[in-house]
Parts: structure tokens; C-alpha cells; sequence
């Protein structure tokens, strides 16, 4: 993927991710009006939606390519201990943080190189706001 590709991918998720943030603190503001309000099932969003690839031709393979270290320390989260990842960055040099449960994700962001975007550190967490949530293990600091 092409750095500034991955800059417009990164800042759409950015983007995406505060707007959800946005629909969760409307959410908790009506519970706090409403607490049985029911709720509409979520929206059926593109990213929920399975692929399906067509299938490939099989060559014979002699090895899969290792995983950099940086994406192989991502591990999967621990259920009910941990559930998400927080990953703090450098983004135009300014110190920005997200949190993020896609694991593969996280393990392509922390593989991305560029002079506008790094990875500081990628921590599991128990997440329960932006404001509430406690650090369980740092995976990954350069």
C-alpha cells in the first residue's frame, strides 16, 4: 500500500471511529433519559459483510512469509479481561491515541512506515468509555 493511501485509510478510520464514539454518547444519553428504550438493531454497514473471493488457483507453496515481530507480538485479546486495543501514535507529530478490537487491523497499522504516521505503543485494554478504561498488557513499543 502506497504512504499516502495508507494516510487516507488511516484518517477515514479516524473518522469513522469518532463518529461511532458520537452514536455511543447519544446512546447513553437517552438510556439515562429512557433506560428500557429499545433500542433498533445497528445498521447492516459494508464492513460487516463477508467477501466472497473466487477461488484461487493452487500453486505449491514452500513457505507462508513470516510475520514481521511488530504484528506478531498483536496477540488475540483474552475474553472478559481484555476488550480492545489501545494504540497510541504519532500522526503529523502530534500524539494522538485510538482504540481499535480488530486485531488485523492493528497488526497492519503497526507494520505501516512513514514519515507522517507511526505506532508508539499498542496496549489490550478494558474498555468501557474514552474516559474509563484500564490497561491490561503493552504489546508492542518500538
Amino acid at each position: 500500500m502506497r504512504a499516502n493511501v495508507s494516510i487516507e485509510v488511516i484518517d477515514l478510520l479516524h473518522q469513522r471511529e469518532a463518529e461511532f464514539i458520537r452514536v455511543w454518547e447519544c446512546e447513553q444519553k437517552i438510556r439515562e433519559i429512557l433506560p428500557d428504550f429499545p433500542f433498533p438493531d445497528p445498521p447492516d454497514l459494508p464492513s460487516r459483510h463477508k467477501k466472497v473471493k473466487p477461488a484461487a488457483k493452487k500453486t505449491p507453496q514452500t513457505e507462508a512469509p513470516p510475520a514481521s515481530q511488530a504484528s506478531a507480538a498483536i496477540r488475540r485479546l483474552v475474553p472478559r479481561e481484555e476488550n480492545a486495543y489501545r494504540l497510541t501514535f504519532l500522526y503529523n507529530n502530534e500524539l494522538q491515541t485510538s482504540f481499535q478490537m480488530d486485531r488485523e487491523l492493528v497488526r497492519m497499522l503497526v507494520n505501516v512506515k512513514t514519515t507522517d504516521f507511526s505506532i508508539v505503543s499498542v496496549e489490550t485494554v478494558l474498555f468501557q468509555d474514552a474516559e474509563h478504561w484500564k490497561t491490561i498488557e503493552t504489546l508492542y513499543k518500538p
